[in-house]
């Protein structure tokens, strides 16, 4: 897997909660952002799958996470 760089921009309230996450679980900003980045496209393919499975055809969705 080659891995690329990729920047965000959050406001400060955000980036606050963010670091507090981070001290009080014993992770980095760069965990938890993946996790959740990887978490949110597994609950959006899921829901694309039960959406399309009730339409009849296969989903579309690309992104396959585990």
């Amino acid at each position: 897997m080659e891995l690329k760089h990729l920047g965000v921009r959050i406001n400060s309230p955000l980036l606050e909660k963010l670091k507090d996450y981070c001290d009080d679980n014993d992770l980095n900003q760069s965990q938890v952002v993946r996790r959740a980045l990887s978490q949110y496209l597994k609950e959006k393919n899921d829901a694309l799958r039960k959406q399309s499975s009730a339409e009849g055809r296969p989903s579309r969705w690309i992104c396959e996470t585990q």
